[in-house]
């Protein structure tokens, strides 16, 4: 059984390339937009550590098996 735990964290801004995909497809789909991002995240010049990348699963939709999903940074909350 895999172990997972909840934490509720401040809010936080992230800044990334994303893709709507679904179950099946997104090992295909994440590994793409990962090697898209990691070829421009330099570019990113207020990431709080640049050396630090998160993927993050949103907007989910249980019926249709789909996410959105997104390599991404984390950057202060005054950017943008």
């Amino acid at each position: 059984m895999i172990e997972y735990r909840k934490e509720s964290l401040e809010t936080k801004k992230f800044i990334g390339l994303g893709i709507d995909t679904t179950v099946q497809n997104a090992p295909q789909d994440c590994a793409k937009i990962w090697q898209e991002f990691m070829g421009q995240c330099q570019e990113i010049t207020n990431a709080i550590n640049p050396k630090v990348h998160y993927g993050l699963c949103v907007n989910p939709n249980n019926i249709e098996c789909s996410f959105r999903y997104v390599a991404s940074c984390e950057v202060p909350n005054h950017y943008l």
